[in-house]
């Protein structure tokens, strides 16, 4: 089932407000905490890099994490 454009930016919100309060574990993580695929939160994660967020996985922390 297709995700409507209103429920999808919400959950691009929820997922960069976890990232930036370093709640984002890993896709598998994301995915479980806003109902998505990990497949999905792959590409939420995606988006978010291309719209200008500088999200990277820290391999020392093993978690995503913002730059600021």
């Amino acid at each position: 089932m297709k995700m409507d454009y209103l429920n999808y930016t919400k959950k691009m919100s929820y997922v960069l407000e976890l990232i930036e309060k370093g709640w984002a574990v890993n896709l598998e993580d994301i995915a479980r905490k806003v109902d998505v695929t990990p497949r999905t939160a792959r590409r939420i994660v995606k988006t978010l890099k291309e719209s200008g967020h500088d999200i990277y996985f820290s391999q020392s922390q093993k978690k995503y994490l913002l730059k600021k």
